[in-house]
């Protein structure tokens, strides 16, 4: 249905790394959004984040750096 959709996300990691989504993460994200709405659960952070990633707007996350241990 999205083909080779790719969704461009700015992560607020410490170096401020592009990250690309592919359509199957999209899809994910949007298949997120339309179980909790069906749910009643569209005050939670999954939601939130479900529709920033959907809207195009990215997602807001912060993630750790991949380079250090935790």
């Amino acid at each position: 249905m999205y083909g080779n959709e790719t969704l461009k996300c700015l992560g607020r990691t410490s170096h401020k790394a592009l990250k690309l989504m592919d359509s199957y993460e999209v899809e994910n994200w949007r298949k997120i959004k339309a179980a909790l709405e069906a749910a009643g659960k569209t005050d939670t952070h999954f939601y939130k984040r479900a529709v920033s990633i959907i809207s195009g707007a990215g997602d807001y996350m912060t993630h750790p750096p991949l380079n250090k241990p935790e």
